[in-house]
């Protein structure tokens, strides 16, 4: 097992699930619940891997931890082949503040303003950005830097318009969108077009079903709808006027 210290910036941390849909759970040595989840950090000390995949574990099953957030950690390589990453002493590089907020992994941070919190909105914006265009194999269209940034606004009004202020939520919208890209892998998702003909072979119409941040963001909410509240009794996400009504019932 080998051992090492580094400095990065959460980019993103989800529950790590078992088989079976249940959040990943032990118990320390202190007889403490500890509750795992999936992380990337995207290192800024000049060491590789510049993306740092791995599990850590709080205390909490939402802990505080906060993804655009700048902090030092340590990684351990375990398994015969190498085949765990485990992150732990996770600790936001911003010193506490009155006001502020620990990290479930230990340290504290200084509560964020709005001008922090929209930089960080407009961080992930412009990634998924990025990403989006790539796997859309649009890259020959961007010629201006406003291209990129005119995506990116889309993403982040989408987070900006159904956060509400509220911490928690921007977190799980900044990870819809990331999700959103992922589901551009689906074929036929938006546009109903037939992909195969009768003799199950691929057509030529065989072509992404999302192909705009439009569409894209329509996907985003799907993900954190069901992420936020999961899903209504006929198995559909609830609207934007839904998810509002229900949270209302909950208050």
């Amino acid at each position: 097992m080998s051992e090492t210290t580094h400095k990065g910036i959460l980019k993103e941390f989800n529950p790590s699930l078992d088989q079976n849909g249940n959040h990943n759970t032990w118990n320390s040595g202190q007889g403490k619940l500890m509750y795992d989840f999936n992380a990337t950090f995207e290192r800024n000390d000049g060491t590789e891997p510049k993306e740092d995949k791995g599990t850590m574990a709080s205390t909490s099953d939402s802990p505080k931890w906060k993804v655009g957030g700048e902090y030092t950690y340590t990684r351990k390589i375990q398994g015969a082949s190498g085949q765990f990453i485990k992150f732990s002493g996770v600790k936001s590089t911003d010193a506490p503040a009155a006001g502020g907020y620990g990290g479930g992994g230990g340290g504290g941070y200084k509560k964020l303003t709005r001008e922090d919190k929209d930089r960080i909105i407009r961080s992930v914006a412009l990634e998924v950005a990025h990403n989006a265009l790539i796997d859309l194999n649009k890259t020959d269209v961007v010629e201006y830097f406003k291209t990129l940034t005119a995506t990116a606004n889309v993403f982040g009004k989408f987070v900006e318009q159904h956060a509400g202020g509220v911490k928690e939520k921007e977190m799980m919208l900044e990870n819809a969108i990331r999700r959103s890209v992922d589901g551009l892998q689906f074929k036929n998702y938006f546009t109903g077009m037939k992909v195969k003909d009768d003799k199950g072979n691929l057509t030529t119409e065989d072509k992404r079903g999302m192909d705009s941040a439009a569409e894209l963001t329509a996907y985003a909410w799907n993900c954190f709808s069901y992420i936020w509240a999961g899903t209504k009794e006929d198995g559909n996400v609830m609207t934007p006027d839904e998810l509002q009504q229900w949270e209302q019932s909950k208050t």
